[in-house]
Parts: C-alpha cells; structure tokens; sequence
C-alpha cells in the first residue's frame, strides 16, 4: 500500500464535517525539499505532543504570484505530487487552497480562524522566515499573541542550512533552471522529476534513428530544466494517475478521525518522522515500474510539426529507455533528471544527428544515471559551494 494512500486531501470547497485534531504548518511547500523536510520533523514530534495529526495548509503558488502576476509561475511540484512528497513525510493531512481573491485579503486572525473552523487546530509551527495574512504577521510576540488568542500553541523551527546556503524552494529552482541537477538533487534529497503521459510523436525515432522515445509534453506551470540532452531515469506507472489519495468525505470523516481525537483514552498513533532519504525514494516510488537508464532530450514542442499547435513556450520531452521494449502510449511514466550531456544543438543532415544520438546513449550507458546517487547532507554544502556560484 502506497504511503499516501490514506493522506486526506481537502481543498476550500470540500472540507470535513467533524473537525478532525490537528497541528498545522502553512506554506507552499514547492518541491518538499531538504529545507521542507526540517519543518516537517518537527511538524510530526508537536503532532505526537499534542495527540494530533499533523497538517500542512498549502497553497497551491507562492502568494508573490498572486501579487507580482510577472513572476514565473513555473514550479518544482504541482499540487498532486507536492501532497503525494508530504505524505511521504509522514503529512496526514494536506488542505490544499488557491492562493487569490478569497484568501489574500485576509489578515491572520481571520485566516487561522477559518482553518480552525473546519479542524481542531492545537498547533502552528511556522518556519524561520514565515509570514501570515495580509497584515505580515512575522516575529514571535505577534504569532504568540495571534495564537493565545485562539487557544492554541505555537512553535517555530529555525532555517537549514548548508554551510552558508539556506534551503529553499527558489534555490532549487535556479538550480533547474541553470540545469545544475546536481547541485537541486542535493537541495531536494532527491532528482528532480516529471511525469506525464506519453502521447503520439512522428515515430520518427525508431523508423529513421533507431532510437525510439516515449514523447511527454511537459504538464501546464510544471518547471524543466531548459533544452538540451540528459541522462536520466525513467520509471513507468503501473496504475491510474492519482487514485490514491482518500479526498475527504463527510459520511467517513467521524470514523477515519476518531483515534486522532481520542485524547482522554491517549489513543493516538504515534506519527512515523520523515524517513531517511533512501526510505523517502523507495516510499515515493510504490506504484511504479523497475527503472531503466534512460537518454533524454529537451526540447520546444513546437519545433516537430506534429505539436505545432502547442503554446511556444511547451516543452517536449522524448526519452530513450535503455533496454526496453514494449508500447508506452498511454502510460504515464515518470522522468528524472540526473545530469546535463550537452547543449541543445542542430544537425544539418538525419546522419549526423544519428551519429550523435548514438553517442549520447553510450554515454547515458557509461554513466549509469541508476548508479548515481543523490548526494547526502553531508556533501550537500560543497557541491552548492561548486555549482551555485
């Protein structure tokens, strides 16, 4: 059974009837990295405090979006597999809400007042740097006096840092962006990913370069790395997308929540910490196929004539798997990005694009990209030290 099977997944429009016991982070979470992931273990340690299930409000952007509508919207996660990360991370809970008119007015009071509506909010853990409502409550006296008001505790976990880096969501996204994989896989405790469903192409890899790919355009505001040739691994899903999340529903809410709010009796479960890298990727790759080395090209969409349809900015992403065989249209398949080859380029005749295709898989195949490990905490300072300037 996959870790986030029984995670709820609520939203503004579809919230518990009975308010189930919880302790509470808010943020975007983008990308549920290393610097996520300090936040997190401390979410769990208060929800086994406080006999509660810990519960992340997210945002589905960061709210300077919503402000600066200029901003690139592009993200590391989007909000399935940003939910499927946290409950990974031992979340039980995500309250996944739109960042716009309806909530970006509201103060802090106001805000904390309609989630504590709708659950028995015992709990705010903020991270370093955290703000709140449209009035900016952020020093500790404020979150204190807001959270005295209203009943509940408040705790605060400092920044991670690595040597004189901190984790965030917008380091790892120039990261990508740069196509420093190493150096966002570090951040991210894990490779950066997609995942898509493969669709039709012009079938001209296989006929005319005998290198077939699985064809995915990259998801609507998902962030890439930026065109060019990489060595990757791909891993092929074995059901349907997202069936696994338990959306919250009215008629079960009581008797899925009751241990939560077993407080007289102590019946609460104690909640799992988040897992060790090693578990945290075995936990995120339940449901999937056996991985395969893969050769994988970046490129607009636009440029193959089947896809000229598609938006300028689209990305098409055509991936060789090593030592597959088999039809993938229809399958969703998920892409990790492990190192940059070289550059986008052109070929001026079919031969000479072949010749380097073939290259480049021998050198996927001599990299190994399953053989490459994504660095530790400990080596994380050095290798930001080397590859973010």
């Amino acid at each position: 059974m996959s870790p986030w099977t029984n995670l709820k997944l609520y939203d503004a429009d579809n919230l518990p009837r009975e308010r189930p016991r919880a302790v509470i982070a808010i943020g975007t979470f983008d990308g549920v990295h290393r610097g996520h992931l300090h936040i997190l273990r401390g979410l769990t340690a208060l929800a086994d405090r406080e006999l509660a299930q810990p519960m992340v409000v997210m945002f589905d952007h960061p709210p300077a979006i919503f402000f600066n509508p200029a901003l690139p919207r592009s993200l590391i996660t989007l909000t399935r597999g940003r939910a499927e990360l946290l409950g990974c991370a031992g979340v039980e809970i995500v309250l996944d809400l739109e960042f716009g008119e309806r909530f970006a007015p509201m103060k802090a009071r106001e805000f904390l007042d309609f989630v504590n509506a709708h659950f028995d909010v015992k709990g705010l853990l903020v991270g370093y740097d955290h703000k709140i409502g449209s009035d900016m409550l952020k020093k500790d006296d404020e979150f204190r006096e807001l959270t005295a008001s209203v009943g509940i505790g408040f705790s605060r976990v400092g920044r991670r840092k690595f040597g004189r880096w901190t984790a965030s969501s917008s380091l790892v996204r120039r990261m990508i962006r740069e196509a420093q994989l190493r150096a966002a896989s570090a951040l991210l405790g894990r490779f950066h990913s997609i995942e898509g469903v493969v669709v039709e192409g012009e079938h001209l890899g296989a006929a005319a370069l005998a290198c077939p790919t699985a064809n995915v355009l990259l998801p609507h505001e998902k962030l890439s790395p930026p065109p060019g040739v990489y060595a990757g691994i791909v891993r092929i899903k074995n059901g349907g997308d997202f069936g696994d999340f338990a959306i919250g529903n009215p008629h079960t809410e009581a008797a899925e929540n009751a241990p939560a709010q077993g407080v007289e009796g102590k019946s609460r479960v104690k909640t799992a910490p988040p897992p060790a890298d090693s578990a945290f990727f075995e936990l995120r790759h339940a449901g999937l196929s056996a991985p395969f080395d893969a050769a994988i090209n970046i490129m607009p969409a636009r440029v193959k004539p089947v896809y000229e349809a598609e938006p300028p900015d689209r990305m098409l992403i055509e991936a060789h798997l090593l030592d597959f065989d088999g039809d993938l249209y229809g399958r969703t398949i998920e892409i990790e990005f492990v190192r940059r080859l070289r550059h986008e380029k052109r070929f001026a005749t079919l031969d000479s694009l072949r010749d380097q295709i073939h290259l480049d898989v021998e050198q996927v195949r001599m990299m190994n990209p399953l053989g490459v490990g994504v660095p530790t905490e400990d080596e994380t300072a050095m290798i930001l030290d080397e590859d973010a300037g």
